[in-house]
């Protein structure tokens, strides 16, 4: 995995760090599209100064609220048990 930049980064000695790199570039994909997506919502409603008052009681966003984290929690849970289980049958 070589990639042109100003810091030239060794690649990887074994297949075990190369895949942790990319479950790295993975989590931080998925930390970035969940505080992009927050700061979008935040600075949606400083910038019409209001409340939908729609969502005051509303059932889909509570359930909402508690899929996407389920959702998100098992797209990496996944990934990291399987680095887990393989980088300790390497040592």
């Amino acid at each position: 995995m070589s990639i042109s930049s100003p810091v030239l980064w060794t690649d990887q000695a074994t297949h075990s760090n190369e895949i942790m790199d990319l479950f790295h570039d993975l989590n931080m994909t998925v930390c970035l599209l969940i505080f992009s997506s927050v700061m979008y919502f935040a600075i949606y409603v400083i910038i019409n100064k209001g409340y939908d008052y729609n969502y005051l009681h509303s059932e889909f966003l509570e359930a909402l609220w508690l899929v996407l984290p389920v959702i998100a929690m098992t797209f990496l849970t996944f990934p990291s048990l399987y680095l887990l289980y393989m980088v300790d049958t390497e040592a």
